[in-house]
């Protein structure tokens, strides 16, 4: 029959049913949660948050998992309107607008734009007048305008709104066929954009719309205004929104007449589909909410619920009346998402449900065109879809049954058929099996019957399998047999096979056995069934017996403590006279266990095959062979899992537990030997393979060149302590030292790279600078070493070096004395003063006066001791005496203390006493420091310097006067005598 073709389905059978818990067979559980999209307050992408809104089919690029983006050339809207009454009370309006409204991405220039493109049908719900029109939005920058669009629309200014000016558009209303017309209801119309580039690289926006007049392009818009743009495409992308702040969405709408209005619903019965092109076909969009956002057109007291149509199974947006709640309307987990991969480049796809027949599928003629090998449509789950795949001949080429699981699915095709042997041979009382091929994909319902008998068997085919139908031969004679196989209500392929039923005849059986390994402790029977199911059991060894051809026969095997003995050619049919010989392999029953990180397989021989199996297992090993595991399970660069323990031999029953490690390369980098606690253990640490978690502690021992000389470990790169858990690069970055030997009796101190440092013998690093510093050695605070030579005192550290430090012992000499003293010192005179003085040192104290002034002086009374030599600490203890000089002038002789003598020395403190010898007529005294009269005393405290001052004595001169008078008067006398 020939099929129709169009570009995606326009005609949906019957009315959708609801997707709701109990109102249909086919269903699922609305959505009520929140989607990751949303924020964890519950936010809903777009502008709205409640009614009025737009409200219809959008596709946020906001599903289960979250964000998500593609692109496509191509958005597909599909309204169905049984009923409709609206109206806009602003205006008394009874119009309103069906939006096909999706966003445009180009890039040029360097920068990416964002149009707004409106494919719009606009519908009187009283009259059903519809007319198209098309709008074209720049939405690159808040309150963008429209340059360089050229179609056959012209632009306008849209009216100004509170705080927002107004903006320039584009646009355009249709006047070809289909548009400006009068529909009646039940209606449908399809609204279709797509967008190319020319030959110059500008955007091109074609506007479509199917109403029944066929496909009308009422308008095609070029960009003008850039050449040579790229990324040009329709996006969906839940990450980002334009530069004014639109969603990059694509939304099928129900809103007001226009000019931003507002309608209300009265009554609904739409339905609402939404299909982007995927590169191969138009598909409904698989997650979607019940209103839009970009449109300042909204629709009130509107439910849209999530149908889908019984026949199609295509969800839809049903619109309908009643307080509607914006959220999700389906998403990729409520829907099937199936995959045809149908081999042929282009075609036609038909989906239905298999509840509908074969037969009423092709008066249906519901076909999808597709291209690039595949088509995905969107699909209502838990319903068992009939695919049906034609070539762009209109041939059927492929079919297939699916049984829709949400989610995503991929199905093949393949000519559904059934091959079966012609004839089938049998003798009386034989059992065979009739092998059926059945080619399809899908749950295959098979019906045979013949000769009283009948059978059904429902089998899954997933693009070909094989149904064995016994047959018995209980009558001689022939039959046939009928193999009917539907793939689906109305689809079937019948097919006949012949059953030819002879007479047997007596062949005769003789045998014996042979064993690979150790004789079995029984000898093994073998089992004779003839075709009418009788059995016979006899030994092998000296085997003789007649039986009818379509005798089978079993020789047995031996099973004892772990060990067996297995027939390999023990089962087979006697068609004629036959000499059985029947090989047994004794075997063990071994047990494979594994540790460690992966899953080993053991390679093994079973009845003298090499086998493989995953462990753990248990098996049957051939005796005395051998089974090995792969020694190195996995390798990559710097990793492995490797085993030691990977081989053995089976010679009892046992169990064999191979060990794996995870092991990972360790490069050590050391230009000297390396020691380390490896798990506790001190080993040479060298580069090589570690077990998993390997502690390995790096020690730093110093590696010995030679005497004086080595290399001591600086740093370890990572870590001088870490854990083996990945590939590992271990750098030991030495440093050579050189011993450096301080012979000293005393500490010693010196810069050391610049810093002050007790210096000791020791390992020093190479180029240290070491300065000796002549630091005088105090054991106590009156010994001490004094450095005589250092040897060598400068030099930086090249090669081993020893330090010789010489020192003289000194002690402190302590001097008690309040004059200066002298003394000879090793013979040498010297000022003797408290200080250091070398061990051994003699010292012979002078007893010296010192002589303060001329006039003062300090008189050594006693020096203890005054002779010493410098074996400890010492003190010499010099007592004086103070003394002042006392001098008197006199031209007589004078005495102190009762000695004659003009001056005497004498002890500060103490009295004298001073007199003189003069002639009887003078008296005198003495005047200076102190006036004191002959014969006084005077305390000396100072040097005394006194004068003798003398006179005539009165009494003399009294004498000297009574005498005159005495004279005078003898004179007198005398005189007077005369």
């Amino acid at each position: 029959m020939r099929k129709s073709k169009s570009l995606i389905l326009l005609v949906l059978l019957l009315f959708p049913i609801l997707v709701t818990n109990g109102v249909s067979a086919y269903h699922v559980q609305p959505n009520n949660t929140t989607y990751s999209g949303e924020s964890s307050q519950g936010l809903l992408p777009g502008i709205y948050s409640s009614e009025p809104a737009p409200m219809g089919i959008t596709d946020y690029g906001v599903g289960p998992n979250g964000f998500y983006s593609y692109d496509t050339t191509q958005f597909l809207g599909t309204v169905y309107i049984n009923s409709l009454q609206a109206l806009t009370f602003t205006s008394g309006s009874t119009a309103v607008t069906f939006q096909l409204n999706v966003m445009l991405n180009y890039e040029a220039r360097g920068s990416s734009y964002a149009l707004w493109v409106q494919d719009v049908a606009c519908f009187n719900t009283v009259n059903h007048e519809i007319y198209f029109i098309d709008n074209i939005w720049n939405s690159t920058v808040p309150f963008g305008n429209v340059t360089g669009l050229q179609g056959n629309g012209q632009y306008a200014v849209s009216s100004s709104n509170g705080n927002y000016p107004s903006r320039v558009f584009y646009g355009d209303v249709s006047h070809d066929p289909g548009s400006i017309v009068t529909q009646s209801l039940p209606t449908a119309f399809d609204l279709l954009v797509n967008v190319s580039t020319n030959n110059l690289g500008q955007p091109v926006i074609y506007f479509w719309y199917n109403d029944g007049y066929g496909w009308i392009n009422y308008d095609t818009v070029t960009v003008t205004n850039v050449q040579g743009a790229t990324n040009v495409y329709f996006e969906v992308n839940g990450y980002a929104l334009t530069g004014n702040g639109n969603n990059y969405d694509a939304e099928l709408v129900l809103a007001g007449p226009g000019g931003g209005s507002n309608t209300y619903i009265n009554q609904a019965n739409v339905d609402l589909l939404l299909f982007y092109w995927n590169g191969h076909n138009f598909q409904e969009v698989a997650n979607t909410y019940n209103y839009g956002s970009d449109t300042a057109e909204t629709s009130s007291n509107v439910k849209v619920l999530y149908y889908y149509y019984p026949y199609s199974g295509l969800p839809t947006g049903f619109i309908t009346t009643g307080p509607g709640a914006l959220g999700p309307l389906w998403n990729s987990t409520d829907v099937t998402c199936l995959t045809v991969n149908t081999g042929l480049n282009q075609g036609y796809v038909q989906i239905y449900n298999d509840s509908y027949s074969y037969q009423y599928a092709e008066q249906v003629n519901n076909l999808c065109l597709f291209q690039g090998g595949s088509a995905t449509f969107t699909l209502t789950p838990y319903v068992n879809y009939s695919v049906l795949v034609y070539n762009t001949n209109d041939q059927l080429v492929g079919e297939a049954n699916v049984m829709a699981q949400p989610g995503s699915m991929t199905t093949s095709v393949t000519q559904f058929n059934v091959v079966i042997p012609p004839s089938v041979d049998l003798t009386l009382g034989q059992t065979t099996n009739i092998p059926v091929e059945i080619q399809a994909y899908g749950h295959v319902t098979v019906q045979v019957k013949g000769n009283s008998l009948t059978r059904t068997y429902n089998v899954y085919v997933n693009g070909q399998t094989t149904l064995n139908v016994p047959v018995e031969a209980t009558s001689p004679g022939s039959y046939q047999l009928e193999v009917n196989a539907t793939l689906f209500p109305g689809f079937s392929v019948v097919k006949y096979v012949t059953v030819n039923i002879a007479q047997p005849q007596l062949y005769s059986v003789t045998g014996s056995f042979s064993v690979n390994g150790q004789t079995p402790p029984t000898t093994p029977l073998v089992t004779f069934t003839f075709p009418n199911g009788s059995r016979v059991t006899l030994p092998l060894n000296n085997l003789n017996i007649k039986v009818p051809p379509g005798t089978t026969y079993s020789a047995s095997n031996i099973t004892e403590s772990g060990y067996r003995w297995i027939a390999v050619n023990g089962q087979g049919e006697i068609l004629g006279t036959t000499q059985l010989s029947i090989t047994y392999y004794e075997q063990v029953q071994v047990n494979f266990q594994y540790q460690g990180p992966a899953v080993p397989t053991v390679s093994y021989y079973y009845l003298g095959n090499l086998e493989t199996a995953k462990l753990p297992v248990t098996l049957w090993v051939d005796y005395g062979t051998s089974y090995t595991f792969p020694q190195i399970l996995s390798s990559s660069s710097g990793e492995r899992v490797i085993a030691y323990n990977y081989q053995g031999t089976a010679t009892s029953p046992s169990t064999f537990t191979v060990t794996y490690y995870q092991q990972y390369y360790v490069d050590v980098s050391s230009p000297i030997p390396v020691y380390a606690l490896v798990n506790g253990h001190n080993e040479s640490l060298s580069s090589g393979w570690y077990n998993q978690s390997t502690s390995i502690d790096v020690e730093n021992v110093p590696y010995y060149l030679g005497p004086g000389e080595r290399e001591v470990i600086t740093s370890v790169t990572p870590s001088s302590s870490l854990s083996v858990n990945s590939p590992l690069n271990i750098t030991v970055t030495p440093e050579t030292q050189y011993y450096v030997q301080v012979s000293s009796p005393i500490p010693v101190y010196a810069e050391v790279d610049y810093e002050n440092f007790t210096l000791q013998s020791g390992w020093y690093y190479q180029g240290t600078l070491i300065q000796v510093e002549n630091i005088t050695y105090y054991p106590s605070s009156n010994e001490r070493y004094v450095i005589t030579s250092i040897t060598p005192s400068t030099f930086t550290v090249n090669q081993p070096e020893t330090i010789t430090i010489s020192t003289v012992v000194q002690y402190r000499l302590t001097l008690l004395s309040s004059i200066p003293t002298y003394a000879l010192v090793n013979g040498n005179n010297e000022t003797l003063t408290s200080g250091w003085y070398n061990a051994g040192t003699t010292i012979n104290v002078e007893n010296i006066t010192y002589y303060v002034t001329p006039t003062t002086r300090e008189l050594v009374t006693q020096i203890s001791p005054s002779t010493l030599t410098m074996n400890g600490p010492s003190a010499i203890s010099v007592q004086t005496v103070k003394q002042y000089l006392v001098q008197i002038n006199s031209q007589y002789p004078v005495t102190i203390n009762g000695v004659q003598t003009n001056s005497e020395w004498v002890n500060a403190g103490s009295s004298i006493t001073l007199n003189a010898n003069l002639p009887f007529y003078l008296t005198g005294s003495f005047s200076g420091t102190a006036p004191v009269a002959l014969g006084g005393s005077i305390a000396v405290n100072q040097p005394v310097q006194e004068t003798l001052q003398t006179s005539i004595s009165l009494v003399f001169v009294g004498i000297v006067a009574v005498i005159a008078i005495v004279a005078v008067g003898v004179v007198i006398v005398l005189i007077k005598r005369r």
